[in-house]
């Protein structure tokens, strides 16, 4: 029987000599679509997690990010920069941890939040203000 090993096909049979990666029968090419359907959940989802977060995040501040960063200040694009890479680190790392999307994306909220409260504090115990970042 032939085997569909990861891009490896192979005419070996298990217990023989041959590169295993996958136990699929390469005529059960439906046990590849759930995996690829779990993948497109993921992604999916992660970018509309990401784009929550970016408009969660600007509104939240006290200035526009998008138009300064128009406008070229650099301290408004680290900022929201920071922030984006922060929450994606995050959400990179819950991709990696998780199995499922729902385990995802409980993960994801509680980054989101956490985020969140980090901005919060972090703005008032450094007295981060609008003329700081608009100058």
């Amino acid at each position: 029987m032939r085997h569909l090993r990861g891009v490896i096909l192979t005419g070996a049979q298990p217990g023989e000599q041959g590169l295993y990666f996958a136990e699929v029968p390469f005529h059960e090419w439906r046990t590849i679509l759930p995996p690829i359907a779990d993948y497109a959940v993921h992604i999916v989802l992660a970018s509309v997690l990401l784009v929550a977060f970016f408009r969660l995040y600007t509104w939240l501040t006290p200035w526009d990010e998008v138009l300064l960063i128009r406008q070229g200040n650099n301290a408004a694009a680290l900022s929201l920069g920071g922030a984006l890479l922060g929450f994606s680190l995050t959400m990179a790392s819950s991709l990696v941890h998780t199995v499922e999307y729902r385990e995802f994306l409980g993960w994801a909220a509680g980054a989101m939040v956490v985020q969140v409260l980090a901005y919060a504090v972090t703005s008032r115990l450094l007295k981060i203000s609008r003329e700081h970042i608009e100058t």
